[in-house]
């Protein structure tokens, strides 16, 4: 199947329409070429609509059977980081130049996450949280999870070896699907995807939406989507960024990006590494140990991680086709040396963790039969962890695998995938008709029968109804089959309803209410289902028969925005409910013996409100957003629900003089409530809160020699938080998390050469 997909996208890059007019869509201030710029000309008299899209050099040919000289054209485009172009012409020239002004700020005004075209985040029927590329460049971001800290909804948790995790919305982050350019990620670890392990060295942006996307994404998808886009297009024909990066608890960072055009080729080349020297809480700051001593101080809170990643993307530009070529590589490595061991201290257990990921992606879009345009997707991504442990020798240095079997894993995941979308007109409005493909496979010596694999097809449709410009309602449905559940229908509806009209030209931004409910599944993963790991520290056996997660989620939000000369101002107030059904959960079944096993614990639900208000003045910009969130413990109280507060507060500041800015980031956790077992009594819980606390971070930037280097200079935490007293129950028990290695300084130096 995949094979024929393949072969066919490619047959269809030989077909050539003869075109008689081009657009020409450039930069208005360069007058560089804007590739891949979406162009959508509408024949006013016939209502007739016809989409293009720009090439390599910004060119798009078109075709218009009914040209004439006093034919009127409605022209609408839309690009990624340009203010969408609208206009409406008597008569096609032969040759037409459009400049587009480039977007400074924001990129929020289009986003692609739910939608089969880029559309006005305006106009879209999805609540979308943006996260531009210019905010991770001014947090100094090094990792997703450096960016998701400072979210709301999003608490993120760490585990020094399994690495940094999430939570949203009052959910696990089994719960939410995070993707790379749609694309789902896999190889979780206790359910979670390890957040350190996605670099942001070619983000465009990150697009996040609270509740479920099942009917276009599938499972995965309870509490949310992340949905991480690369960048694909450049408009300069040869180019390099380069960024070195310090922090003064031993991060040592770097990467470089080559791009260039070569014919209907834009290739772009990344390489990086990350180190990290690894942390224990007596160390200072700027702390470089010059002598590696054998006693306790090799054993670290943080361990010492080392990362190599690269990737490659040619993007093969053609009259109307777009195919993109995509492949990445990452390999991880965790030091984590053990405390000498008693009597006399000359030898100890070290655990070293390898991870490698290795990814390839196949895109092809193009526009097929009139208005309509196809987009599909085949991707291989590969996952494997391995752990080994060595008795070593603290005189000779020597060290040698230790003959316990259970102290060598290897564990591998592979996905298979591909999804297509076909978009077009119906009574006047568009639809969209897709196919989702996956299979997933593991094999590891902790699975039973060290091997099991799980598949899934489904198809989707959804319709874009629009009434009178002012409502727009997208119901949607998917039906699946998987080859070990029997999975239902899963429909949803989202409605947007605009106050005015809707602005074809977004000249204006309008008070709109938005109101949705989508249904959510999730199947049981594979380790769920399959796990066998009993050693001398863990007993846990998996559940074959496992239910499904489902769930019922309904959102409502009501935004207005309100613009003069010099001010700015956009306001949201959201509520959301989720139900969820057959909720997964790992739970202990034998006092005497500490075993557990994944159970399905019945009803649970979340709930919250959120408030956000962004601000402009001049050069200041602020972004104020609350949040009220509410989640119950079905396994211990089936009616209770417990809240929990959470606030953001960033701000910048701009000296257009001397190209600087002055930015601070801030979130208070509020106190979050957990039961805990008494006396390991599986039957008696009590309440229990983990402390609240603020995290601060403030940092400088400037640019200089005409844009070409940008230095930051900043510090994390300013407030000193690390460490956070709780007690849990579960397969790991523990009186505390640590949060953070204390307050830290960096520097950070981006160099950007073109031509």
């Amino acid at each position: 199947m995949i094979r024929l997909i393949i072969i066919s996208a490619l047959l269809f890059l030989f077909y050539e329409n003869v075109c008689s007019q081009s657009i020409c869509v450039v930069d208005a201030i360069s007058q560089n070429p804007i590739p891949f710029a979406t162009i959508e000309v509408v024949d006013i008299k016939l209502k007739k609509r016809s989409v293009f899209q720009s090439d390599i050099n910004g060119k798009a040919a078109i075709n218009m059977a009914t040209e004439g000289p006093s034919k009127k054209y409605y022209i609408h485009i839309i690009t990624f980081a340009y203010t969408p172009y609208s206009d409406t012409l008597i008569g096609i020239k032969d040759s037409l130049i459009i400049a587009l002004k480039k977007i400074e700020q924001q990129l929020e005004e289009v986003v692609i996450t739910g939608e089969s075209t880029p559309i006005e985040k305006e106009k879209s029927v999805y609540q979308i949280k943006i996260i531009s590329e210019e905010k991770i460049k001014t947090m100094a971001a090094q990792n997703l999870r450096d960016v998701l800290t400072n979210q709301m909804n999003i608490r993120i948790s760490q585990d020094n070896v399994l690495g940094s995790f999430l939570s949203m919305n009052g959910l696990s982050g089994q719960a939410v699907k995070i993707m790379i350019d749609g694309v789902p990620m896999i190889g979780r670890l206790n359910g979670n995807i390890d957040l350190s392990q996605i670099n942001l060295n070619n983000i465009e942006r990150i697009e996040i939406i609270d509740g479920p996307m099942a009917v276009k994404y599938g499972t995965d998808a309870i509490g949310g989507v992340i949905n991480i886009i690369t960048k694909k297009t450049f408009n300069k024909k040869l180019g390099n960024k380069t960024l070195v990066y310090y922090e003064s608890n031993g991060t040592y960072n770097t990467h470089t990006t080559l791009f260039f055009t070569r014919d209907k080729h834009q290739f772009n080349v990344s390489l990086g590494r990350n180190f990290f020297d690894g942390w224990r809480p007596d160390e200072k700051n700027f702390y470089f140990e010059k002598i590696k001593m054998a006693d306790t101080t090799r054993n670290k809170i943080w361990k010492p991680k080392e990362q190599y990643y690269s990737s490659l993307v040619d993007n093969v530009s053609f009259k109307k086709a777009l195919l993109v070529l995509y492949s990445d590589v990452f390999y991880e490595i965790i030091d984590d040396k053990g405390k000498p061991k008693p009597p006399y201290y000359e030898t100890a257990f070290d655990n070293i963790y390898k991870t490698w990921r290795d990814n390839q992606k196949i895109q092809f879009n193009t526009p097929l039969f009139s208005s309509g345009k196809l987009d599909i997707v085949i991707s291989r991504n590969f996952y494997k962890r391995i752990k080994n442990t060595y008795f070593k020798d603290l005189t000779t240095l020597e060290k040698t695998l230790t003959t316990n079997s259970d102290d060598q894993d290897t564990s591998v995941f592979q996905m298979y995938m591909s999804r297509g979308v076909y978009t077009n007109k119906l009574f006047k409005n568009y639809f969209e008709i897709g196919y989702d493909i996956y299979t997933e496979n593991t094999h590891s010596s902790i699975i039973f029968n060290k091997k099991q694999t799980q598949s899934d097809l489904a198809a989707f449709i959804s319709y874009n109804l629009e009434l009178k410009d002012k409502i727009k309602i997208k119901p949607g449905l998917r039906a699946s089959y998987n080859s070990l559940y029997a999975t239902p229908l899963i429909p949803s509806i989202h409605v947007l309803y605009n106050f005015n009209k809707i602005a074809n030209d977004n000249s204006q931004l309008i008070p709109s209410i938005r109101l949705s409910y989508s249904k959510g599944f999730r199947t049981p993963s594979l380790k769920e289902m399959y796990l066998n790991f009993v050693d001398i520290n863990h007993n846990i056996i998996g559940n074959n028969s496992l239910k499904p997660e489902l769930s019922d989620f309904f959102n409502g939000s009501i935004n207005s925005n309100f613009y003069t000369n010099s001010i700015k101002i956009k306001t949201s107030i959201s509520l959301f409910y989720n139900s969820v059904y057959n909720l997964i959960q790992l739970a202990q079944i034998n006092n005497n013996t500490n075993q557990y096993t994944y159970i399905n614990i019945g009803k649970t639900k979340t709930s919250g409100a959120n408030f956000n208000l962004n601000g402009e003045y001049k050069n200041f910009q602020c972004d104020l957003s609350v949040a009220y969130i509410g989640l119950n413990y079905p396994d211990v109280n089936k009616t209770t629900v417990l809240f929990y507060p959470e606030i953001v507060f960033n701000s910048s500041y701009t000296i257009k003089k001397i190209k600087a800015r002055l930015n601070l980031f801030s979130k208070y956790n509020g106190k979050l409530p957990y039961y805990s077992l008494v006396n390991n009594d599986t039957q008696n819980y009590s309440l229990n809160y983990t402390k609240d606390y603020l995290q601060i971070d403030a940092n400088y930037s400037v640019f200089l020699f005409k844009e070409k280097i940008n230095i930051s200079l900043g510090v994390k935490n300013l407030l000193n938080n690390t460490f956070l007293n709780f007690s849990t129950g579960g397969a790991h028990a523990s009186g505390g998390m640590y949060i953070s290695t204390g307050r830290t300084y960096f520097i950070q130096c981006i160099l950007n050469l073109s031509k």
